[in-house]
């Protein structure tokens, strides 16, 4: 059959329709159709990142450790860094370390933490904005008594994130920490792994991660307790969108009020 000019123009116009119709069908068979609870967009690889003050490596990753000052960063704490490790504990019933970054947007947090004592817990607050933040704890489950044994929990969230499986670790182990929090206007999207294994995935609004008094708003900050020692290892920071900032004042960090 031979078509006229006007006729394979119609018939190309058509099947550019079906074509773009495909497309949209395989994109909402994705799951890419917009719902109300949807998680926030993924960020993309090459997202503008900006790092003033701070040394990245290559692949865009900071060290965290060699940044702390002991006369302006910790509150309470022992902290030994010994150029490839820190060893973190408490002078007072509650100590703390800020890390001297303020963050804001999208980030990736890792480190090697083992805990090397567990009466009580070890913890890392993660920064949503310059008030808000959630707390991963590794906390001893020997109560009043030193244990062999703690459980990680994620704490600020509303609601809490269910875990998919086991919490435990062993006092002594060393395990590897990836804490991944993304900023999408007012959504947020959170998930953490031991040993690249997922443990939490949480998402939704800003205004469901608690309000947080941290030593300095907007940064990375390390609590523990009495009788409670741990190590960090290759504890560095990632910017995946947004921007980070040391902080070279000499301000002191203030006791926070709870």
């Amino acid at each position: 059959m031979v078509f006229s000019p006007r006729q394979r123009a119609t018939q190309r116009a058509c099947l550019a329709v079906v074509a773009a119709f495909g497309v949209c069908g395989t994109a909402w068979a994705d799951g890419a159709t917009p719902k109300p609870d949807d998680q926030v967009r993924r960020i993309e690889p090459d997202a503008r990142v900006s790092t003033v003050g701070l040394k990245a490596d290559k692949d865009g990753w900071i060290a965290l450790a060699p940044l702390v000052d002991a006369d302006r960063d910790l509150q309470d704490a022992g902290w030994k860094w010994d150029g490839e490790t820190a060893d973190f504990s408490a002078g007072r019933p509650r100590a703390y370390v800020s890390i001297p970054v303020r963050i804001d947007g999208s980030y990736e947090l890792k480190t090697r933490v083992t805990i090397t004592r567990a009466k009580e817990v070890t913890a890392i607050s993660l920064p949503i904005g310059e008030t808000r933040a959630v707390v991963l704890a590794v906390r001893g489950d020997g109560g009043n008594t030193e244990s062999p044994t703690a459980t990680i929990e994620l704490t600020g969230l509303d609601p809490r994130p269910e875990p998919p499986g086991d919490l435990s670790v062993k006092i002594g182990t060393e395990y590897e920490l990836s804490c991944v929090v993304r900023r999408d206007g007012d959504k947020v999207e959170i998930e953490i792994r031991r040993d690249d294994r997922v443990l939490f995935q949480w998402s939704g609004e800003v205004d469901k991660v608690a309000q947080r008094e941290l030593l300095r708003g907007g940064s990375v900050e390390l609590e523990t307790a009495y009788y409670t020692t741990s190590r960090f290892a290759d504890l560095r920071l990632k910017m995946l969108a947004g921007k980070a900032a040391a902080l070279s004042d000499r301000q002191p960090v203030h006791q926070p009020s709870s």
